[in-house]
């Protein structure tokens, strides 16, 4: 079973994300917060295998809620699920540990295939939408 906390603002993504994962029979999300403060807080009391981190929060930037729950357990899983993909973002938060990222807009079963694979496989996901804006290939001017 993997037990997920949501940090994210927007009030319809944590219901819709929630209701997907909890429907799902080997998920389970275990803790909901809206701010990155209440998020990190979570993280500590319940222990979740991973989490979903959105990077635009209201009090604190989702890179910095990254950075500090990698510095406190950094055997979590950290898929972001944000709407931002400019290449500094998603690099930064790769930089400080998130271990995948995915787009909000994506289609359901997407995003909890970047959850099965961020925790069962030990591998990243990077949303394929990403690499289609040039992420990885530099624009020629």
């Amino acid at each position: 079973m993997i037990r997920l906390v949501i940090i994210e603002d927007e009030e319809l993504i944590r219901l819709g994300i929630t209701t997907a994962i909890n429907q799902q029979p080997d998920m389970q999300m275990v803790g909901i917060a809206r701010t990155g403060h209440q998020g990190i807080k979570l993280v500590e009391e319940l222990a979740p295998d991973v989490v979903l981190v959105d990077i635009g929060l209201p009090d604190i930037s989702g890179v910095e809620v990254i950075k500090q729950i990698k510095a406190n357990t950094s055997n979590i899983k950290i898929v972001v699920l944000s709407s931002y993909y400019a290449q500094s973002i998603v690099q930064s938060a790769l930089n400080v540990g998130a271990d995948s990222y995915i787009l909000k807009k994506n289609n359901v079963p997407l995003i909890l295939e970047s959850i099965k694979t961020t925790f069962y496989d030990c591998k990243s996901f990077l949303d394929p939408d990403i690499s289609r804006h040039n992420f990885f290939f530099p624009t020629e001017n």
